[in-house]
């Protein structure tokens, strides 16, 4: 990807200190602050979800309600019906114990502008890739020990849809 002359100037500017990045006047039309795209979503854990083997919330679980809060994100972003395309290899930091607090936070981090006809390439000019766009989002997941009051990291998890 390659940054055009003004955004690369712009780039260096705020680098150097010499403009604040959150002026709006700064800010192209086109562009949306990522704190304006944010979803979170709150579950207490419920012994139904947990794994069968010891009292710990099933990791599979945990995958669907971040996936669900994805979806709903990027649907809403976008405003249409997006396409699950991939999920970033993820690793589950905490366990999440039966009876605690699960906090989830989506936010849109990354998205693409369709390709315009006749730009970007062979895939383009063939009209495979043309309309296409896509939709990065980050979910990130937070446990909280009801008894405890104490606040642990889960995990974070990068899906990309396409419509």
């Amino acid at each position: 990807m390659y940054l055009e002359i003004d955004s690369l100037t712009i780039l260096c500017d705020v680098i150097d200190g010499q403009i604040d990045p959150n002026t709006p006047s700064r800010k192209p039309a086109e562009a949306v602050y990522m704190s304006s795209t944010q979803i979170q979503s709150v579950q207490i854990m419920q012994p139904q979800y947990r794994n069968r083997h010891n009292f710990m919330i099933f990791g599979g679980f945990l995958l669907k309600s971040t996936f669900e809060l994805a979806f709903t994100c990027a649907s809403a972003f976008s405003h249409s019906r997006p396409s699950f395309i991939a999920l970033d290899p993820s690793t589950f930091e905490n366990p999440v114990p039966v009876g605690s607090v699960l906090y989830m936070t989506a936010t849109v981090a990354y998205s693409d502008s369709p390709l315009i006809e006749g730009w970007g390439g062979e895939d383009a000019r063939e009209g495979r890739g043309k309309g296409k766009s896509s939709i990065q989002v980050r979910v990130d997941t937070k446990v909280r020990n009801i008894e405890h009051g104490e606040v642990k990291g889960t995990g974070q998890f990068n899906y990309t849809f396409g419509n």
